[in-house]
């Protein structure tokens, strides 16, 4: 399907020639270390991490989570988690166009994942009945959604010319870091008896991204000057 979509969509790809890149991005080795150890790239990096944090717990625990902190049905679970993921996708969907409209995309990313960590506080405090639980999950699906187009393009502003590839590839390194660290602390909480503070760690992670976020705008010319 993405093979198609670009197939179809090929003229609109612009990418940069690769001597061109290779011209810009010279320096050697330990000027790409002090790239990828600059202020705003591990910013960056640490934003991927938190974002891994919540999508692990919630894809991989909710379930089980929300059964024993609500004593629901792993079918009303189920619906709760398959709420989040559509929220999710379509606030991607909905995020790509607000994102070209405009250039403020650091204050999308924190309203995003402030609303986002605002819901999950709820689900986590169990306030609402257990029937809102598909409508809360979907609405904090849908606004941490909203950021991801936004996020992109942030990490695509601190990156400096030339450097595009290893800064990708060091940043989206934390979602995988996130996914690996991570579900031993939440089968912990489980194991525990603490089905709450899984929902508590994922808002908390959503407050942390805002932090994160908020230490990246003007500081691309620090990172070029690296």
């Amino acid at each position: 399907m993405v093979t198609v979509v670009l197939a179809v969509f090929r003229d609109a790809l612009h990418v940069e020639p690769a001597d061109g890149r290779r011209a810009e991005g010279g320096g050697g080795l330990m000027a790409e270390l002090r790239i990828l150890a600059s202020a705003p790239v591990l910013m960056c990096f640490g934003y991927f991490v938190l974002v891994s944090v919540a999508f692990i717990a919630m894809q991989n625990f909710g379930i089980a989570s929300t059964m024993a902190l609500y004593g629901v049905s792993a079918a009303l679970a189920s619906a709760a988690l398959t709420a989040y993921l559509l929220g999710s996708a379509a606030g991607i969907l909905a995020g790509g166009f607000v994102a070209v409209r405009t250039s403020r995309h650091e204050l999308v990313a924190v309203w995003g994942m402030a609303v986002s960590a605002v819901f999950m506080f709820v689900i986590a405090a169990a306030w609402m009945p257990a029937a809102m639980l598909p409508v809360l999950c979907a609405a904090t699906g849908f606004c941490s959604g909203l950021t991801n187009p936004s996020r992109d393009l942030i990490v695509r502003a601190t990156t400096p010319a030339g450097s595009t590839g290893k800064v990708y590839g060091f940043v989206y390194s934390g979602l995988d870091i996130g996914s690996m660290v991570t579900p031993i602390y939440f089968g912990w909480l489980l194991d525990g008896g603490r089905p709450a503070v899984v929902f508590y760690t994922v808002a908390v992670t959503a407050i942390l991204t805002i932090a994160t976020v908020l230490n990246l705008p003007g500081q691309k010319q620090a990172v070029k000057a690296a």
